[in-house]
């Protein structure tokens, strides 16, 4: 037991400091494994990028005439993307070695005074020299690049040490290690508090790597054979196996030839191994069994060192700095040290290994034929002395090192690499200028360099010198092959549009990494640009981007299962982002279930779930979650997602009737980016409220934009508006549409348009239906029975005859419609039935025929503004108190549905309490519809019944010049005791 727990017999003092460098030991194994196991983080991460894209969704048709028109919103889809981070040079790691190196520095002086005269000097001459190494004159202590203050630390640790070899010499290790560590820790001071650099201890550990670099040396030599030795004991402990020789020569020879298997493949000069391990987890285990190594090897050391304390201290120590340095070669992203401490580890467990072989044959071979407790021996050599071992040790593995690679590209490395420390410093410190400098000397002594490369390629980028930062990464790929640096070399290729070489390049990079997903997923995205669906799908599948695979399907309207239930409380992501936006292509409408929460911010994936959702549940879901959204849209934070989230919330805002805020807040924000999709939308909206003067506006904005589509809508709302005139030169230029059915439909208006009212029996149907709608006047009775009754198709006849009744209508002759209406007897398809059922609704309230109503308002499908309105109505007949809530919600809602309007304003104007207010609201009225024939005749009423004669006069003049004279004369003499003077 106490064989094993060898430190049970120091004193308490030293077991305590055994076990703080013991700490600090495993502690820089675990830095230095964590940096082996998440190369090349931190100095090098893949960072996810997420790209929003838009895909058209279709969120609203209606029926102008015979046309179909759909207004079209926007669903998004993200695209997640992976690529390599900016280089970001590990400040933890540079202040771990240095503390690391510290470390062992105070414990191998506070040894020095403890040695013999001769080994005393040299000692001291040895930390003279690693101080020396530091450059402290750089750090411009006290303003000034002067030596004195490395001259002066030398002084002070070479004085102190002397004085306790010579003069204090009853000291304990542990007094020394005290006064050693004042000393430094007021050095430190000194330099914090008077250095001119910005960062002195970064600059100390870039000038002590050499020194790490030599530690690291010694210790990689010094436990290389540490496992052949545990065969060596293991196998002699035992007295009951036998074959001593036999076992121990094949254990080594297994142990050794997986080695050197493992060392060739990496050479490239075969390509397997039986078993694989990083070189980096044989040493952090080799370095262990060091422990125990060190202190077997005791004969060697007493006459150096009698304390046992000290010399595992001192073994502890140099272990420790060594497995820092190389956990900062790691954590830093610094591929070519940690490419030749691979090579340099590998080689000298070959060569030390061999070594230690042949010398346990040499001295002991007898005694192991004969089976006796070689380990007890096994440092006490007679053939072959320990130092021959040593010697031999180094020399072998050298030769191994030189089989392959001479040893001067390792020294043009460990250059190199001091140079690359140098520019990470400045990188830290913001000063790109000499980061690059440094970055391309560490170049001139190793090419094959891919820190320098790509720290080159992150700085060509801040300045905005594509065609530099991609040939550094071609370069740096070319050497040193990565996926970080392969992925921005594609993502800078795609900035070019260099589909092609974009997609060399990762076919390239699939074979040097077939595992990445990371590859896979961006091979996606490059056959995702291709237009290539099917291949995207394949790799995102592979790289497991379940985001992207739903992506493409959206993006390439493909069909694909998914759940017909989204949750409000479950995470955004993505995936379920995506799902909505599929299901918004598909017309598919989801299920939901709980409450949506955000704070005031929005990540990406929680804006475009929130403005897909309510494309997809636009006419369902609640006017609060729609004003959560505006809301969220306005704050500054969101500014990225404003746009996207407002227009959902339009479209959402107006499929539940609340055309008033729809179209402010759409207006709002299309004048502010002058989205033309936006103009179009809401021009459409006003083509299906039938107020087509005002949606010319829009189109005509639109078509300023270049908006695809504009050119359509706007000869459609010219004709409706009765434009004839430019109408006809606009259906001529869209005759030459590249759309054959816009053509053809050109071609037929046009005709419409310009034939002669004798030769409109020549038409077709659909053309003599075209000539009735738009050609005959309302007053023009004869001409439209003629062309009416040449219409065979009796579904075409009753839309004509409907599409009249309803211009009779909104011209406030109901006796007409109604008369015209009465025409229809036949049994027509569902769609004309309901526009019968629903125009004879609104007729009869002018015939405050209540029974009607209430038997027929709810057996057909009524547009929901309508419906309020008939059920505004009832209730104020039946003297409900609802009615009040239900006209006033008529008000807010749309006014382009002026008979709601108009309704409200007669309900409230008993209110004598503010009758300007209700005045108001018909003033709103006729500002959102100017033309409404019903607005002038209200307005020209109540605007004279206030007193406001010039309002009540310009709305007259109005009616004047829409009305005939039949007409307008009626009107007038009905009020006439509301007009002052002749009318």
């Amino acid at each position: 037991m106490y064989s094993f727990q060898f430190w049970k017999q120091w004193p308490k003092p030293y077991r305590f400091l055994f076990w703080v460098l013991a700490v600090c030991f495993l502690f820089s194994l675990g830095f230095l494994w964590q940096g082996w196991i998440q190369w090349p983080a931190p100095a090098i991460t893949l960072d996810n990028y997420q790209q929003i894209q838009s895909v058209e969704v279709p969120m609203h048709s209606f029926n102008v005439g015979l046309l179909k028109l759909t207004a079209v919103g926007q669903s998004n889809v993200i695209i997640e993307s992976i690529f390599g981070s900016d280089l970001q040079p590990s400040v933890f790691a540079s202040y771990f070695f240095l503390a690391a190196l510290v470390f062992c520095f105070l414990i191998f002086i506070s040894i020095l005074p403890a040695l013999s005269r001769y080994r005393f000097l040299i000692g001291i001459g040895i930390a003279a020299l690693f101080i020396a190494s530091l450059q402290l004159d750089a750090l411009q202590i006290f303003n000034t690049s002067s030596r004195l203050f490395t001259a002066g630390s030398i002084l002070l640790f070479a004085s102190v040490a002397f004085y306790f070899h010579s003069f204090k010499v009853e000291a304990t290790f542990l007094n020394r290690l005290f006064a050693f560590s004042l000393l430094t820790l007021a050095l430190s001071l000194s330099i914090y508090f008077s250095s001119g650099v910005p960062h002195p201890f970064l600059h100390i550990s870039v000038t002590g790597l050499m020194a790490g670099l030599i530690v690291c040396l010694i210790v990689i030599v010094m436990v290389a054979h540490e496992w052949v030795a545990l065969f060596a004991e293991l196998i002699t402990r035992s007295t009951k196996l036998g074959k001593n020789l036999q076992h121990f020569l094949v254990l080594s020879i297994v142990y050794l030839g997986n080695i050197f298997l493992m060392y060739s493949s990496k050479m490239g000069m075969t390509g397997w191994s039986f078993f694989s391990v990083s070189p980096f987890v044989l040493l952090g285990l080799s370095a262990i069994l060091g422990v125990w190594g060190f202190r077997a090897r005791e004969p060697r050391h007493e006459s150096i060192l009698k304390e046992e304390p000290l010399r595992i201290y001192f073994y502890v120590s140099l272990a420790t700095a060594a497995l820092g340095v190389l956990g900062y070669f790691l954590s830093s992203a610094n591929d070519m040290m940690v490419d030749a401490f691979e090579d340099l580890i590998l080689a000298a467990h070959i060569g030390c290994g061999l070594i230690f072989v042949l010398y346990v044959i040499a001295n002991f071979g007898p005694m192991l034929v004969k089976n006796l407790p070689v380990y007890k021996i096994l440092y006490k050599p007679d053939t072959m002395p320990h130092f021959t071992f040593r010697l031999m040790s180094v020399i072998a593995t050298f030769a191994i090192l030189s089989m392959v690679v001479s040893w001067k590209t390792y020294v043009n490395q460990m250059v190199a690499t001091y140079y690359n420390a140098y520019g990470d410093l400045f990188l830290i410190e913001g000063d790109t200028g000499n980061a690059e400098v440094n970055y391309r000397r560490s170049l001139q002594f190793r090419n094959q360099n891919l820190h320098a490369h790509y720290a080159l390629a992150n700085i060509y980028k801040s300045k905005l010198e594509p065609i530099q930062e991609r040939k550094e990464y071609e370069n740096g790929v070319e050497w040193s092959p990565d996926v970080p640096a392969y992925l921005n070399l594609c993502r800078a290729y795609l900035a070019h549009n260099d589909l092609l070489e974009t997609a060399l390049t990762l076919d390239r990079a699939r074979k040097e990494f077939p595992n990445s997903k990371e590859l896979q997923n961006a091979t996606g995205i490059s056959f995702l640009k291709l237009k290539q669906p099917d291949s995207a799908i394949y790799y995102f599948s592979q790289a497991k981007k379940q985001a992207n695979v739903l992506a493409v399907h959206a993006v390439f309207n493909k069909p694909a299962e998914m759940d017909s239930i989204v949750s409000l409380n479950d995470k955004k992501d993505g995936v379920n982002a995506n799902t909505i936006a599929l299901a918004n292509l598909q017309q598919k409408q989801l299920l939901t279930e709980g409450k949506f929460s955000v704070d005031t911010s929005l990540n990406v994936y929680e804006a475009v779930w929130l403005s897909n959702f309510l494309v997809n549940q636009k006419e369902k879901s609640d006017t609060a979650l729609i004003g959560l959204a505006l809301e969220l849209a306005k704050k500054p934070i969101n500014g990225n997602f404003e746009e996207t989230l407002i227009t959902a919330a339009a479209h959402s805002l107006y499929e539940h009737g609340l055309v008033n805020e729809a179209m402010k807040t759409l207006r709002e924000l299309a004048f502010r980016t002058g989205n033309a999709n936006q103009l179009s939308t809401m021009g459409l909206w006003l083509l299906e409220q039938k107020n087509p003067s005002l949606a010319i506006n829009y189109f005509e904005e639109a078509q300023g934009k270049s908006h695809p589509a504009s050119l359509y809508h706007l000869a459609i709302a010219q004709i409706e508006a009765n434009n004839l005139n430019q109408a006809i030169i606009n259906w001529d230029s869209l005759r030459r549409s590249p759309d054959k059915k816009i053509a053809a439909f050109a071609e037929m208006i046009s005709a419409v348009l310009k034939i002669n009212p004798n030769q409109a029996k020549d038409l077709t149907d659909e053309g003599k239906y075209y000539f009735c709608r738009y050609r005959i006047p309302l007053n023009d009775n004869i001409l439209f029975n003629n062309v009416i009754n040449a219409i065979a198709d009796h579904q075409l006849q009753a839309q004509a005859i409907i599409d009249r009744s309803e211009k009779l209508f909104a011209m406030d002759e109901p006796d007409e419609a109604n008369d015209l209406l009465g025409r229809l007897n036949t049994v027509y398809s569902k769609n004309i039935h309901q526009q019968i059922t629903s125009l004879r609704l609104m007729l009869a309230v002018e015939k405050r025929d209540w029974e009607f109503i209430q038997k027929n308002i709810y057996e057909t499908a009524l547009p929901p503004l309508q419906k309020k309105y008939l059920e505004a109505l009832l209730a104020a007949q039946n003297g409900s108190t609802m009615a009040a809530n239900q006209f006033e919600y008529l008000c807010k809602a749309n006014y382009q549905f002026e008979e709601g309007v108009i309704a409200a304003v007669r309900f409230f104007e008993n209110d004598t309490t503010d009758r300007y207010k209700n005045f108001s609201r018909l003033v709103e009225g006729l500002l959102a519809k100017p033309n409404s024939v019903k607005y002038l005749k209200q307005h020209a009423v109540m605007a004279a019944s206030l007193a406001f004669y010039d309002a009540a006069q310009s709305s007259l003049d109005k009616l004047r010049a829409i009305l005939p004279d039949k007409a307008f004369k009626k009107f007038a003499e009905k009020n006439r005791q509301y007009f002052k003077g002749p009318v």
